[in-house]
């Protein structure tokens, strides 16, 4: 995550207390309640749907993380309203180290895949879903070897493929669960709402 008011709570600021009471909250709502906060695409490279769904090995080598990755963060709301500031889990009294409009919030961990296929990809969701706070279908990776795969970009003008994907997806994990999707703008923009996205939210990838 990135962003102007996103200031990660260093441990001199914040005591352990303090990372253990902090917010959870599903990445959309992040974007939603929050100044300046851009989901960020990871530096990694996409993780491949079919291989990660049928090889353990390709699982132990794509995919790793721990309790500490995530971070904890202060984050401003958007509008300033009594009682924002964050609140012990057990109902104790709010941190006074933070501003009215200042919540202590845990980062989220999203994991991106290339995929293809609906089965691919929703076998790799299941897997995934629990160890992680949201998934991410890739449609925006140009490079020639993903066009060929029939993955990242070339999806952009299959819709219908990656309609399938998301709701077969859904149907495993959940339909509150989030699902994003990676894009490239479109010249045509009818191409992205022919895929039914209304109900998902999209970032962009572009230089």
């Amino acid at each position: 995550m990135s962003g102007e008011h996103l200031i990660e709570a260093s441990s001199s600021n914040y005591t352990e207390s303090d990372r253990m009471r902090a917010e959870i909250i599903p990445p959309h709502d992040m974007l939603a309640q929050f100044e300046d906060v851009n989901i960020c695409a990871p530096s990694k490279p996409m993780i491949l749907a079919k291989e990660f769904s049928r090889s353990a090995i390709a699982r132990k080598s794509d995919f790793s993380t721990n309790i500490h990755e995530r971070g904890v963060f202060v984050m401003r709301e958007r509008r300033p309203c009594s009682g924002a500031m964050a609140a012990d889990t057990e109902g104790g009294a709010p941190s006074p180290r933070l501003k009215s409009n200042e919540r202590l919030i845990r980062g989220a961990l999203v994991a991106q895949f290339a995929a293809s296929d609906p089965v691919h990809f929703a076998d790799a969701a299941e897997l995934i879903w629990p160890h992680v706070d949201g998934i991410d279908l890739n449609c925006g990776c140009p490079q020639t070897w993903a066009y060929q795969e029939h993955i990242g970009s070339f999806l952009l003008r299959k819709p219908e493929i990656v309609k399938d994907m998301i709701q077969t997806a859904r149907g495993r994990v959940g339909g509150s669960y989030p699902i994003s999707i990676k894009i490239r703008v479109d010249s045509d923009l009818k191409q992205v709402l022919k895929a039914g996205l209304s109900r998902q939210y999209l970032t962009e990838f572009g230089y």
